[in-house]
């Protein structure tokens, strides 16, 4: 059946459209761009190969292959789902997780009850208080904001009479009262009980006293954390030098419609990440396990 007779619905022969290549653009002898955009009649040639003509360019022009399957975008990085930054939120806020060693850690609650006669604190602070105080403590998602809040529930004072069992034993300097605000009032509990009611070991609320045994500190010490120098998964500055200056080596250009709007240059499309990976080892001669 030829692309002139009429298709019917009875005839045995199926209809097949005809397929076009696109070729690339030439120019004339004023300059001007004309397109060249032919039909052949490969229908049947097209069928038998199990492809469309219109899948590739002719391997005759300059044009890139758009055959085969489109590349992958990758992936964006979303440091807040890296293990090492889940563990430190859930540790800062008092949720459950796994830690390094795939040991599963509970979340926060309160502790024990201190059993003090002399304030008698869970007493006085019944249990539905004390899951508030612990939701809005742990709702304050960083450490230093959580220390400064259990410094302003600390009061430093003077000691007021030195005594000593032995005679020769250290005498403190100062002495601390912790308090649990509710609404208007402050009411003083025990150490233990502080530490209790917001799910925190007796340590810390140690370390948080300590920065206030100066009178004129208002607010504690900013932590030195993560400050430090020793970076053993820092990558060299070297390697950091040869790959910015491989990928420069690379012929690129501007956008064509938002030249004016953007100074952004652009690859050519046929690289990808896995192709200038395998140049760069090539030109370097590094093996895989170098990089």
């Amino acid at each position: 059946m030829s692309d002139t007779e009429p298709f019917s619905s009875g005839s045995s022969d199926i209809y097949q459209p005809p397929v076009y290549e696109l070729c690339s653009t030439s120019s004339d002898d004023d300059g001007s761009d004309v397109g060249l955009l032919t039909f052949q009649n490969q229908t049947n040639e097209a069928n038998d190969k199990g492809m469309n003509i219109l899948d590739e360019f002719n391997t005759d022009n300059p044009c890139p292959s758009t055959s085969g399957i489109a590349p992958k975008k990758r992936k964006s990085a979303n440091p807040s789902q890296w293990k090492r930054n889940v563990i430190k939120k859930s540790t800062v806020t008092g949720k459950g997780y796994l830690n390094y060693k795939g040991r599963e850690i509970a979340e926060r609650k309160t502790g024990p009850d201190c059993c003090c006669k002399k304030y008698k604190c869970f007493v006085q602070i019944n249990e539905e208080d004390r899951k508030l105080i612990l939701e809005n403590f742990y709702k304050l998602e960083e450490t230093y904001v959580q220390n400064v809040y259990l410094g302003g529930l600390i009061k430093t004072e003077n000691v007021e009479r030195e005594r000593s069992k032995t005679g020769t034993g250290k005498k403190r300097s100062c002495s601390h009262k912790y308090y649990i605000k509710l609404g208007n009032r402050n009411i003083q509990i025990c150490r233990n009980g502080f530490a209790s009611i917001h799910g925190i070991s007796k340590k810390r609320v140690d370390n948080v006293a300590k920065e206030y045994r100066d009178p004129t500190v208002t607010t504690p010490a900013q932590s030195n954390r993560g400050k430090h120098q020793n970076r053993p998964n820092r990558i060299p500055s070297e390697w950091v030098s040869k790959v910015d200056s491989h990928i420069r080596s690379f012929p690129r250009r501007k956008s064509h419609y938002s030249r004016n709007k953007s100074s952004r240059y652009y690859l050519s499309p046929e690289l990808n990440i896995k192709r200038m990976y395998e140049l760069y080892l090539k030109k370097h001669e590094l093996g895989l396990e170098a990089c």
